[in-house]
């Protein structure tokens, strides 16, 4: 608490404190922007290879989807053809 009856030797101190202490944050926020760069620059380079991760996730799943959709159409043409061979047998009887 600052008084008249000290001279305000108390706000002088906590200004002197100030003005020892300024340096030490200013490096103490340099290095935390340091850190901070750091860290997005290792986020956006996870980023960046779980965005690949996805795509091939993508790109595998649309593969078998196709792959899937092209076995099915040759079943119902196999199917088909097994099918007209029987009634064509059946037609012959």
């Amino acid at each position: 608490m600052v008084t008249k009856s000290n001279n305000y030797q108390d706000m002088l101190n906590a200004i002197g404190r100030d003005i020892r202490n300024k340096n030490r944050r200013r490096i103490q926020r340099r290095a935390e922007i340091a850190k901070l760069k750091e860290t997005l620059k290792h986020l956006k380079t996870k980023a960046d290879y779980l965005e690949q991760q996805k795509q091939s996730y993508n790109d595998y799943v649309q593969a078998c989807m196709s792959a899937m959709q092209d076995k099915s159409k040759k079943t119902y043409v196999a199917a088909y053809g097994i099918n007209e061979a029987r009634a064509s047998r059946a037609q012959k009887m």
